[in-house]
């Protein structure tokens, strides 16, 4: 694992030229539009489904990668399965990226596609969506937007969230020796460069440590064969202590992000679960696709 060793993980991302992301599969042109503009500098992908009738719910994805990778593929699979599963349009913004860039551009680029986003989607329709370094950004950007007195979003929806990039738990040590991507070392070492000089531990970077008041619904999907789990049963236990609401998922022996692998059976119940969940927050759409699609 590159990110057991922080000299050698230090090194491949201080010399690595800046990386290029996946392109767009062919698979996910099938059943949408694939839009892209360049918003102050990175780029902002728009994905529109083909089905009609026109779905309420508009996802931003924010995908991980420890804060200093780019958007991969499997990425773009996610986003696929988001689609084929919710009937959702989903933005993915390619957020600035550590070690060049810290928090403070990151998240600043993010509020402004949320905000422009904003402008034509009702915010009760708008979900935060990410995996590990980008559930992250979800998090934290919900809290922004409450702690400026913005609305929205409606919900958060998270894949194996990074809530921490501050030492954790003693039971990440048992965690670690089965957990085949991430490790301590390079996991801290990139949160430090995302911190940049500030503190990992203030809640823009370390989510955990920030106020729960106030948090929209959150639905959480978690492997037992990752690092993040115990901070991630920290976080839904202090949503619920705040009287929040957190869906937690837990899949034994899942890796991290193992909805990246979307073929497989555990990652199909969890799209199937975020589908449920927003189908229950408007019904009404989804009785007009059912009448719509029995006819077909």
């Amino acid at each position: 694992k590159l990110m057991a060793d922080a000299d050698e993980f230090a090194r491949y991302y201080r010399d690595a030229p800046e990386a290029q992301p996946a392109p767009v599969p062919r698979a996910l042109r099938m059943v949408a539009s694939v839009t892209s503009e360049v918003v102050d500098g990175p780029r902002v992908y728009t994905v529109a489904p083909h089905a009609q009738p026109p779905n309420p719910w508009h996802i931003v994805y924010l995908h991980g990668g420890g804060f200093v990778n780019t958007l991969i593929g499997p990425h773009w699979d996610i986003v696929l399965q988001l689609v084929r599963h919710t009937g959702a349009t989903v933005t993915v913004p390619l957020y600035p990226l550590a070690p060049r860039h810290t928090y403070k551009e990151g998240l600043a680029f993010v509020d402004r596609v949320v905000h422009d986003l904003t402008a034509t989607v009702p915010p009760e329709r708008l979900v935060l969506a990410g995996d590990s370094a980008g559930g992250s950004i979800a998090i934290v950007t919900a809290m922004r937007r409450r702690d400026a007195g913005l609305p929205g979003p409606a919900r958060l929806v998270l894949f194996a969230p990074c809530t921490s990039v501050v030492e954790g738990s003693a039971e990440v040590d048992d965690i670690e020796p089965l957990d085949p991507i991430l490790a301590r070392a390079g996991g801290m070492l990139a949160g430090r460069w995302w911190a940049g000089d500030d503190d990992p531990s203030i809640p823009e970077v370390s989510p955990l440590f920030g106020d729960m008041a106030g948090l929209p619904p959150v639905q959480i999907f978690q492997g037992t064969r990752d690092i993040l789990l115990p901070d991630v049963r920290r976080f839904a236990e202090r949503v619920r202590e705040a009287g929040g609401e957190a869906e937690l998922h837990i899949y034994p022996g899942a890796i991290h992000v193992f909805v990246g692998a979307t073929f497989t059976p555990e990652a199909q119940h969890a799209f199937r679960a975020v589908a449920s969940a927003l189908q229950a927050s408007a019904p009404a759409y989804y009785g007009l696709q059912r009448v719509a699609t029995s006819h077909l």
